[in-house]
């Protein structure tokens, strides 16, 4: 469900950090009032999860690759060539 947004975007306004921060302040007030949906808490990583990024990329990565290989148009190329087995 989208949210109504608190600025028109597509009109021309101010941009300083004194508004800024007045808008924020406001947000966060609501929010600790009670008010649900104004805006949400972001969990900022530990240095640990940051280190575990690349490598669950990396394995998301090759576990789309090796899906791939695994579709049958790619078996179909590689019974093609001769290649009739190494795959599951």
């Amino acid at each position: 469900m989208p949210r109504a947004s608190s600025v028109n975007r597509r009109a021309r306004r101010a941009k300083t950090d004194r508004i800024d921060l007045a808008q924020m302040m406001r947000a966060l007030l609501v929010t600790c009032g009670g008010e649900p949906g104004v805006c949400s808490m972001v969990r900022v990583p530990t240095p640990e999860d940051e280190d575990r990024k690349p490598r669950r990329r990396e394995r998301e990565r090759l576990l789309k690759e090796r899906t791939a290989h695994d579709q049958p148009d790619s078996r179909g190329l590689l019974h093609g060539q001769g290649i009739r087995d190494g795959w599951r």
